[in-house]
């Protein structure tokens, strides 16, 4: 028989003591999903002081070898699932490599030494994994995790967000423009408890006073943002100008309606560890050329979500600046649209799991589709492509590989024929 293929094909492993307490077929039984039952009394499992191994393995007393298949037997299919699903996520998370091995030793002393908080621990036995905080702001507590969220009823998240506006150009506040009814739109919502504008053109920061404010209560600032060599450095700074869990990003000329924006809400509250928004991209490897490509085709499937309407847990907006060195960040901010891409990178790398799409109530073309080749319009979104794609294969030389997943899940705006408004 193929030694592989047995374990491949088995639910269950027996791991007696070897030659010393421990066995090599611990690891082995862990790595194909063979749920290991222990026989081998006195052995304290790899990192037992922070993972619960309950929920991978079985420890039996040497002496009751014959009560194993008793104890089998009464376990229900959904355990041996579940069990079987934590052997693998082990395995991958920690075990897999010695690089691993030794990135959670370091992890376990520094949390000796730092006697960190149960928030830390509470992340050993569950996706992404502890491994994921060595890259991210220290927090507070356990609630400052957008993974631990993920597991709960959304009743626990809070009810309220910040906007982030980017303001790239400014011409007027008239009514007629986009920005304006923007704002208009935005302190309309009561569940905004903060508008934070992003001032990054050239032209002199706008007054407070003369943006439209429907709801007092909403809180607005502006940052001036017009040295944008050192912008990803400056947000870092600002960080705590961020109350709530959630943000919402949105470019100035942004037309989405209240009712987009909270069913965009809506369903981040359900999924706080993604990247929740309305346009999706695509990346695919060329094989001529041996690079990525982006691409801004309607396809089944995504990869990408765009920062415009997206939200996004508050713990990832530090995590760029925090993730990569200075060099890297520089380069971010040179190509200027690749802030977008390095966002949704971190995000799939740190928790292994696509962005999602949302669609909108009405479809919207781009502003530059059917334009000619030789217009102003067109040009500029072929200069972003070009940067978009030299940024996708600058994130993939950084990380040996290009972390970002792809999807098919979209979720739709239903509309209430007796309301007329759409309703998720």
């Amino acid at each position: 028989y193929d030694y592989v293929d047995l374990l491949l094909n088995s639910t269950f492993c027996l791991i007696p003591r070897g030659r010393r307490l421990g066995s090599f077929r611990f690891l082995e039984a862990l790595r194909f999903a063979c749920i290991p039952i222990v026989l081998s009394n006195g052995w304290v499992l790899p990192f037992s002081e922070v993972i619960d191994w309950n929920k991978a393995c079985i420890q039996v007393d040497e002496r009751q070898l014959f009560d194993v298949p008793d104890l089998i037997d009464a376990m229900s299919d959904e355990k041996i699932l579940a069990m079987k699903q934590q052997c693998i996520f082990l395995w991958h998370t920690y075990f897999q490599s010695v690089n691993r091995i030794v990135l959670s030793t370091l992890e376990i002393i520094r949390g000796r030494i730092e006697q960190a908080n149960p928030a830390q621990n509470l992340l050993w036995n569950g996706i992404p994994g502890a491994l994921a905080a060595l890259h991210t702001p220290p927090v507070d507590g356990i609630q400052d995790y957008p993974f631990h969220f993920s597991r709960i009823s959304k009743s626990h998240v809070e009810e309220t967000f910040t906007a982030i506006v980017i303001i790239r150009s400014y011409q007027n506040t008239k009514e007629s423009s986009l920005f304006y009814r923007l704002m208009n739109t935005l302190t309309s919502i009561s569940a905004i408890r903060k508008i934070w504008i992003h001032w990054k053109c050239n032209q002199s920061v706008i007054a407070l006073d003369a943006l439209p404010r429907i709801l007092p209560n909403i809180s607005i600032v502006i940052s001036d943002f017009r040295n944008q060599n050192w912008y990803l450095n400056n947000i870092s700074q600002l960080s705590h100008t961020i109350e709530t869990q959630a943000i919402l990003f949105l470019d100035q000329d942004s037309t989405y309606n209240k009712h987009e924006i909270l069913f965009a809400f809506d369903i981040w509250r359900t999924f706080t560890d993604r990247l929740v928004g309305y346009s999706s991209k695509n990346h695919y490897w060329n094989e001529a050329y041996k690079r990525y490509e982006f691409t801004s085709k309607l396809l089944n499937y995504y990869s990408i979500i765009m920062l415009d309407g997206a939200f996004m847990h508050r713990h990832y907006y530090n995590l760029v600046h925090q993730f990569f060195s200075d060099v890297a960040v520089n380069q971010i901010q040179r190509l200027h649209n690749c802030l977008d891409i390095a966002i949704n990178v971190v995000i799939s790398y740190v928790t292994n799991k696509p962005p999602i799409k949302l669609s909108r109530q009405k479809f919207h073309k781009s502003s530059y589709e059917g334009l000619p080749s030789s217009d102003r319009a067109f040009k500029a979104e072929r200069t972003k492509m070009g940067q978009r794609q030299k940024c996708l294969n600058y994130l993939s030389n950084l990380f040996g590989t290009l972390p970002l997943k792809r999807s098919y899940l979209r979720y739709d705006m239903l509309k209430d024929p007796a309301a007329g408004d759409g309703n998720s």
